[in-house]
């Protein structure tokens, strides 16, 4: 079983660097890794360094993922006024999501489908000649 929780350790962290901006590189991974550990391979490391790195990695993802949730509130408060101005439902939304780029949820979108989501709402809005929000 220790064996398998290592592979699982190292699997995870290997996960975690494909995820990571600026970790994709192996010369950026391995600084990273020697920086915490001494060590530039994961299958050199002890059990407590493979969580060192793990406990790492989950605050570099934590930080990237809410600096891009913060830039996407704009964005969300646009669309909810569009929506509300023009009585379309979420389901209108989501159906427009999936229809343009494949994506099931407008709330998965990345920021740059959202802007092109917002920016063909607004071109919708203004073709019916409402007001610019």
């Amino acid at each position: 079983m220790n064996k398998a929780d290592r592979n699982k350790r190292i699997a995870r962290i290997k996960i975690m660097q494909s995820k990571i901006l600026g970790l994709s590189d192996r010369d950026n991974y391995e600084a990273f890794l020697y920086r915490l550990t001494q060590k530039r391979s994961t299958t050199e490391m002890t059990k407590d360094e493979q969580l060192l790195v793990i406990k790492e990695m989950d605050k570099l993802m934590f930080q990237e993922n809410d600096r891009a949730r913060k830039a996407l509130k704009p964005m969300f408060r646009k669309l909810y006024a569009i929506l509300k101005e023009q009585n379309l439902t979420w389901n209108y939304i989501n159906g427009m999501a999936k229809q343009m780029f494949g994506v099931d949820r407008a709330n998965w979108l990345s920021h740059d489908q959202l802007h092109r989501l917002v920016a063909a709402l607004q071109t919708h809005a203004n073709r019916n000649n409402r007001k610019e929000i």
